[in-house]
Parts: structure tokens; sequence; C-alpha cells
């Protein structure tokens, strides 16, 4: 079994690459579309229910440890990053949530999972990106 704390390591090393030089509207882009990514990725294993369960409890145990997290919704396609969109959080508490949240939604799959797709998760993760056109075009909006 892989420690959260290993996960937190590899989820932390993803966000300051992926997340370096954006606003914190675009850090929550960010990791709306890499849940949106993770999500697509085992949803041809794992039926989409169960998905929003993991991603539930994934919340719930992220919220206890970071309260600010208790702005996002599950619903069927995933999070409603809307409310947390809303509230003004530094870019530091930002980063800090959504480490937690990934590592935790990560962490419950594999354990799930026997870290069947702990890799391809981690693979999938490195290739979301805010490309420096799409940085620009969110500036613009």
């Amino acid at each position: 079994m892989i420690s959260l704390e290993s996960h937190e390591n590899r989820v932390e090393a993803w966000l300051k690459d992926a997340a370096k030089g954006l606003s914190s509207k675009q850090i929550t882009d960010l990791v709306e579309a890499a849940i949106k990514a993770l999500w697509d990725r085992i949803e041809f294993s794992i039926n989409a229910v169960a998905i929003q369960a993991i991603l539930d409890r994934a919340l719930f145990i992220a919220s206890e440890r970071i309260p600010e997290l208790r702005h996002l919704k599950v619903t069927e396609d995933g999070l409603d990053f809307t409310a947390i969109r809303a509230a003004t959080l530094t870019e530091e508490t930002l980063l800090a949530a959504y480490k937690c949240l990934v590592a935790e939604f990560i962490s419950i799959l594999g354990n799930l999972t026997a870290n069947v797709f702990t890799e391809a998760l981690y693979q999938e993760l490195t290739q979301v990106k805010i490309t420096a056109r799409n940085k620009d075009k969110k500036n613009d909006e």
C-alpha cells in the first residue's frame, strides 16, 4: 500500500510545476481539469456512481483537514467549484487544499484497486496543464 504522504508528495510536485505563475482562479481551473481527467481515466473501469462516492469520501476526509474544501460539492459529473471560486482564499490555502484533495482521491482509488490504476492516474495528472494560450485567454475573461 502506498502511503498518503507519498501521494501528497507526488501531487505537490505536480502542482508546483503545473501551477507555477498561475492566479488563484487559474489554479482552480487547473485542479478542476485534473479531477475531470482522473474521473475520465477511471470511468471505463469503475462506474460513475462509484467514482462519485469515492470522490465524496475523499472530499469529506480532506475537508476535515482543510475546512475550506467544504466549498466544493460533489455532483454526478464530478466536483462543482462554483462556491470555492466565489470564496476569497489565498493561493497558499488553495494549493494546500487541492494537494490534500487530489492526493486523497488517488489514495482511496489506489487502496480500493490494489494500486492497479495509481501509476496511470499519475501519468494522467502530469498531462494536465494550463497552456500559456489558456493563461492569456483566462486573463481576458
